[in-house]
């Protein structure tokens, strides 16, 4: 059974992580990942845990909440 979480809205993600210059890789290295972890949970496969979601925004520079929200809540 899936578990449920918020919806990640992976255009926007996939559209921060290039603009920060990063690859998938390259940030699921950063937060101690495999990269097909990582590409389960942008796909909604699995949940990022709130403190992955709290590295993610620093690393990549996301301060504003009302886009944290939209990017990870959906």
């Amino acid at each position: 059974r899936r578990k449920e979480c918020g919806k990640v809205e992976k255009k926007q993600i996939v559209g921060k992580i290039a603009e920060a210059g990063y690859s998938q890789r390259k940030l699921a290295a950063e937060l101690g990942m495999s990269p097909s972890t990582f590409s389960s949970k942008i796909n909604g496969d699995s949940c990022f845990s709130a403190n992955q979601v709290l590295s993610i925004c620093n690393i990549l520079d996301i301060k504003d909440d009302k886009e944290k929200i939209e990017i990870f809540l959906g």
